[in-house]
């Protein structure tokens, strides 16, 4: 039997479709045309895959090579390819062959960090983003640079709204972490800076009660003897006392320059005296209508003369007094009350004959003049 010689030629011609002729026993058998593409691809069929890689990045770089295969898949007509599974499947192909050495783990925050320019989370569900975000965190073991998470807990911080639903858990688990690692020794600042802006924020009753079951139980204020007729007392840290003392509406004896009136009707009259140690520093004098005193009590201006429209007493000889004992003060309004007067400070054209009026007469209230103010805008005092 005889052999059978095949071989095939292939000639190609620029910028023309190459010749394939079969030729059998030195005899032209078949001829066809060929694109190039086509000759090339038949050809590659001959090489192993890791030779075509192997050849194209002799000329091309991986980058460049991947980025001219996605753009061929990204615009190529119908549906044989699907895009997003095939990035996907290249990009998990790559992550399996790093492995945990320092390159490798550069390598992937490289990738990382370009992967969060073009990532939106909002095309996630909250569920899926919020699992994602505790795997990261899961995984950092530790941070050299304490003050990046710091600045990613303000991040977080700013997005949460602290004061919406279940505000109360939320934060009661924040400042519960937050002093689960605080000592007293290494973190006293601290401690005492999260107490402060707490308490700013709580009502005073409720500081005092919460402080008052961590606190020995000792008298903190004692009272000295008041006068009978003191309707408010006031301490400060210098050692200085606010003593007010009441004068009900009644009758007094005046003396008005050289003449005396007697029986001269006054309106209820309010003192204020702060006293430093004996000495008197100042006094005020208010005129009020109202039986009973509050914070509320409305305050008028003393109808006759030596107050001023803010309600200061021109009383020289006040600075002058010593007080030994602090119930004395209860007698200084009658000491004013009983000194001689004169025009100065009087908001008014004839006091002498607004004396004559009023002897044996009471004072008619209406004739008071209003302030605007109230007992609590002179006092610290309750309402």
């Amino acid at each position: 039997m005889s052999t059978v010689s095949e071989e095939a030629i292939v000639r190609l011609r620029d910028y023309e479709p190459a010749i394939y002729e079969k030729y059998e026993n030195g005899i032209r058998v078949g001829q066809k045309k060929m694109k190039p593409s086509d000759l090339g691809l038949s050809m590659l069929n001959m090489l192993e895959d890791h030779e075509i890689i192997g050849h194209l990045l002799e000329n091309h770089s991986l980058s460049e090579m991947f980025e001219e295969y996605f753009n061929h898949l990204k615009y190529a007509e119908g549906e044989s390819y699907d895009y997003n599974a095939e990035v996907i499947k290249t990009l998990g192909l790559f992550l399996e062959l790093l492995d945990e050495n320092e390159d490798s783990q550069e390598m992937l925050g490289a990738i990382l960090k370009t992967l969060s320019w073009y990532f939106d989370p909002t095309q996630l569900d909250e569920e899926a983003v919020t699992g994602l975000m505790r795997k990261f965190i899961h995984r950092i073991s530790e941070f050299h640079q304490k003050d990046q998470i710091q600045n990613l807990f303000y991040s977080l911080l700013d997005k949460v709204n602290v004061l919406g639903e279940n505000s109360d858990a939320f934060l009661t688990k924040v400042l519960q972490l937050a002093l689960k690692r605080a000592t007293f020794d290494d973190h006293e600042t601290l401690i005492h800076q999260l107490f402060e802006v707490t308490a700013n924020k709580s009502k005073k009753d409720w500081v005092v009660k919460t402080l008052s079951q961590y606190m020995e139980q000792e008298r903190t204020c004692a009272s000295p003897i008041l006068p009978r007729n003191c309707f408010a007392y006031q301490e400060y840290r210098n050692g200085n006392k606010i003593v007010g003392i009441e004068v009900d509406k009644q009758r007094f004896d005046v003396k008005y320059h050289r003449h005396e009136f007697n029986e001269v009707g006054h309106p209820k009259l309010l003192f204020i005296f702060e006293v430093s140690g004996t000495k008197i520093r100042w006094a005020k004098v208010a005129a009020i209508k109202e039986r009973f005193i509050s914070g509320q009590t409305r305050l008028y201006h003393y109808p006759f003369a030596n107050v001023s429209t803010n309600f200061s007493a021109c009383w020289p000889e006040l600075r002058d007094l010593e007080i030994k004992e602090l119930s004395k003060v209860g007698s200084l309004p009658y000491v004013f009350l009983n000194s001689e007067t004169n025009d100065h400070l009087f908001n008014g054209t004839n006091l002498g004959e607004k004396y004559h009026k009023l002897q044996n007469n009471d004072f008619n209230e209406d004739e008071l003049e209003d302030t605007g103010l109230v007992l609590s805008d002179l006092l610290d005092i309750n309402a």
